[in-house]
């Protein structure tokens, strides 16, 4: 994890950019695999919060964001 952290953080001039890209990268692999994107904020994010936060310092731990998914988003009613 180290190994995989360390060649984003030499690629990216900001630690926050690296996270994010690896990140991104992680991700679509992921859905590339038959996961989606759900899945991925629901279990797969906070593993990677965890495995990768190191890459940009001791920021503060971000509040967890509960996830709804039981409707559609475009048939709500105004």
């Amino acid at each position: 994890m180290r190994l995989l952290g360390n060649s984003y953080l030499s690629r990216f001039s900001k630690p926050l950019a690296a996270y994010n890209r690896l990140q991104t990268a992680l991700m679509k692999r992921f859905v590339a695999k038959g996961g989606t994107p759900e899945i991925w904020i629901e279990r797969m994010a906070p593993t990677f919060r965890e495995r990768y936060g190191w890459l940009f310092g001791d920021a503060p731990r971000a509040a967890p964001v509960p996830v709804r998914r039981d409707r559609d988003p475009r048939s709500r009613r105004h």
